[in-house]
C-alpha cells in the first residue's frame, strides 16, 4: 500500500488523500508488527 499507492489511487481516487507518513496514526487496534518495523525504518515512527 506504501510502496504502490499511486497505483491504488488510479484504481480507486478515494485513496487520494492517503498519505503513508501518517496512515498509522490514529488506528483503534494494535499495528502489525511488520508494519511497526517499516514504519520504524522510513523513520515515520519513533
Amino acid at each position: 500500500m506504501c510502496e504502490g499507492y499511486r497505483e491504488v489511487i488510479t484504481a480507486n481516487p478515494t485513496w487520494g488523500n492517503f498519505k503513508a507518513e501518517t496512515a498509522w496514526e490514529g488506528v483503534t487496534h494494535p499495528l502489525h508488527p511488520g508494519a511497526v518495523k517499516y514504519y520504524k525504518e522510513k523513520g515515520w515512527i519513533k
